[in-house]
């Protein structure tokens, strides 16, 4: 908890920011001096949170229409993106989902299946998460459900199994976060990364496009997350007959497959077909998600009432909003172009020639950027405009840098402050930051030449 004393040491050295940098950038036009002052002060309000991000979204559109770097339609611009409906819909399926005990009911007869197997619970959990995400868009409530299950099931574990409750709860979280970036409503990174690419690029990426794109990379780094959690934690003892029996009980608990489950499960068949098959029908995965919140809510044919379906994190649709109309205004303002040239400006970055190069020194400042603005939607937000910027003047295809930059995001598997399945998995105490540091690095290095071995020789083929 910040107390007070410290929130105002984190809005002063915000406010230290600001006025240094508006007075150095005299030379500059004042909507890019404005907009830079205003994106480096927010700094420290990013990275300790003194007030919900949501806020401080907010505030930063009231400041740039205060001093008249946007006005009120651009400010509020992001508010009208489909990629924010795509979003909300997606959370409101996943709440018409919760209602029923389908997210459950997959997850036992996965870990039923699988437990016997050596590390069968890890496998478990690795595969839950991805079949999950082809119907609950949001990383952090997919780890939500699974967690009471396995906590559940590591309850009166003899002392010894602390390795083995540490390799699970890990590859939790790390399958999380991969999960993300495997169907294009699965993440909401991926969902601005496509804005970006839709609205500033030639090229518009669609829901089958964006499976066939990640698809290399998601399903190679499953069983790398297999590897590098055995690897760096090692378990002497697996109870695999002591955790069929706990499941068998949890399962039994379930009720039978009930009429909401089957409406569900039709339902959600009908909105998966329908995102796979947009470049025929032309419908947007917005409309698709939107189609499938009302279904899931209408009297008689849905599973959960409307008062109930729109009871969602409304922080995510304010941050996602205000967060798009940043961007936009970034790009309106000259500001990402300024950014831009100075960047390409450098000595070293003229060098740049071999693609090798460029895509692992990408990939190396977007995990680094990461660490110091950890909300994905902000971080991806800012950088893109940049990286849309650079990446022509270095000859780099815009649309494969901006992928690279929106897939690193994702992998966040090093710091618990990362991602939030990291952060809810730390939650339960089993696991602690330590834990995370030696399989995180492994895992990351194995992600960063995977990637840019998939950008290099799988891409050009449909992205061209």
């Amino acid at each position: 908890m910040i107390t007070n004393r410290s929130k105002w040491m984190i809005f002063s050295s915000a406010l230290v920011i600001f006025f240094s940098l508006f007075f150095l950038l005299q030379d500059v036009e004042w909507p890019i001096r404005i907009s830079l002052s205003i994106m480096l002060a927010s700094v420290p309000l990013w990275i300790f949170e003194p007030i919900p991000f949501a806020q401080i979204a907010l505030l930063l559109l009231c400041l740039f229409l205060v001093f008249d770097v946007a006005e009120a339609d651009l400010a509020l611009s992001g508010f009208a993106s489909l990629a924010l409906f795509l979003i909300v819909a997606g959370l409101m399926i996943g709440k018409a989902v919760n209602e029923t005990n389908l997210g459950r009911r997959i997850a036992m007869w996965f870990l039923l299946k699988l437990c016997r197997l050596k590390n069968g619970l890890l496998i478990g959990v690795i595969l839950i998460q991805q079949v999950l995400a082809l119907f609950i868009p949001t990383p952090s409530i997919r780890t939500a459900l699974l967690l009471p299950i396995l906590e559940s099931l590591f309850k009166d574990l003899p002392p010894q199994s602390t390795n083995l409750q540490k390799q699970v709860m890990l590859g939790l979280a790390f399958a999380a976060n991969v999960s993300a970036i495997c169907y294009l409503p699965a993440g909401m990174v991926n969902v601005i990364t496509i804005e970006y690419i839709n609205q500033y690029t030639s090229y518009e990426v669609s829901y089958g496009l964006w499976f066939l794109v990640m698809l290399p990379i998601w399903v190679l780094m499953l069983p790398l997350i297999y590897f590098s959690v055995t690897k760096t934690i090692r378990v002497d003892h697996y109870p695999d007959k002591l955790f069929e029996e706990k499941i068998q009980r949890l399962k039994e608990q379930l009720p039978p497959l009930d009429t909401k489950e089957k409406k569900s499960i039709a339902i959600l068949l009908v909105v998966v077909l329908l995102w796979v098959t947009e470049s025929f029908h032309g419908i947007h995965p917005a409309f698709t998600a939107v189609i499938g919140a009302v279904l899931l809510s209408l009297p008689k044919v849905g599973v959960i009432s409307w008062n109930k379906i729109v009871q969602i994190n409304m922080d995510v649709f304010f941050i996602i909003g205000a967060t798009f109309s940043i961007g936009n205004i970034l790009n309106q303002s000259g500001t990402a172009t300024y950014l831009g040239n100075l960047i390409t400006n450098l000595h070293f970055i003229e060098q740049i020639k071999n693609p090798w190069i460029f895509i692992i020194l990408l990939i190396l400042f977007v995990h680094f950027y990461h660490i110091i603005i950890t909300n994905i939607g902000t971080a991806a937000v800012t950088l893109f405009p940049i990286v849309l910027t650079v990446a022509p003047v270095l000859n780099i295809d815009p649309v494969h840098a901006t992928l690279l930059s929106g897939v690193t995001l994702v992998f966040g598997f090093i710091f618990v402050i990362g991602t939030l399945p990291n952060l809810l998995v730390q939650s339960t105490k089993i696991v602690s930051q330590k834990d995370f540091i030696v399989p995180g690095v492994l895992l990351t290095f194995f992600s960063l030449f995977l990637t840019a071995i998939i950008s290099i020789f799988w891409w050009p083929y449909l992205i061209t």
